[in-house]
């Protein structure tokens, strides 16, 4: 039942974009004693909420960048939407 439920919250957790708290519950699953399937799509899962993670940590810093980028051209509205 415990491995049920931590697929169900990593999956939950991609869902939601909470990406690290996915990868921390895919990494929990990993150490439990799984089957060659599900140690298989665990770690699928585990790539997956790192890979996303990743994008997701790029896409903010390029946000940030291009925020910074306007407002240095005294564009204070198209600055705001970029810090959101």
């Amino acid at each position: 039942i415990e491995r049920v439920a931590l697929f169900k919250i990593a999956r939950t957790n991609i869902w939601l974009k909470k990406y690290q708290d996915a990868i921390s519950t895919y990494q929990q699953l990993l150490a439990l004693r799984l089957s060659e399937e599900d140690r298989a799509i665990a770690n699928i899962g585990l790539k997956n909420a790192q890979d996303n993670l990743h994008l997701t940590e790029e896409n903010n810093k390029n946000e940030l960048a291009l925020g910074d980028t306007t407002a240095a051209q005294e564009k204070p509205v198209e600055a705001l939407n970029h810090y959101k």
